[in-house]
């Protein structure tokens, strides 16, 4: 049920250029809650290869934000950044939730 709705929402999204919420600048991650926090104390205990994994998440998070201009439907964001829509939904849904993306 979850891929199919993964694959719905996909579709969904697909159907036009997103557009960015967010005007000229940089966009506030950190009052949003979106920026990970590599180096606090809840981190500190988890496995480096986890760290990785949230170092990774950000960079992909950065070049998503980037990508989303009005320009590039969804499947152009993930075909331009080797990424499945299984993983592209749950950025653009987050995103959307904290008004980076309108749709």
């Amino acid at each position: 049920a979850n891929k199919l709705f993964l694959f719905l929402r996909a579709l969904e999204l697909n159907r036009s250029p997103l557009p960015s919420e967010v005007i000229g600048g940089e966009p506030m991650l950190g009052k949003r809650g979106l920026y990970p926090t590599i180096n606090g104390p809840q981190t500190r205990q988890i496995p480096s290869d986890s760290a990785v994994d949230i170092e990774e998440q950000l960079k992909i998070l950065l070049k998503v934000i980037s990508l989303i201009d009005g320009q590039h439907t969804l499947m152009e964001i993930g075909e331009f950044l080797n990424l499945s829509y299984y993983s592209l939904v749950p950025i653009i849904e987050n995103l959307t939730q904290e008004r980076f993306v309108r749709f």
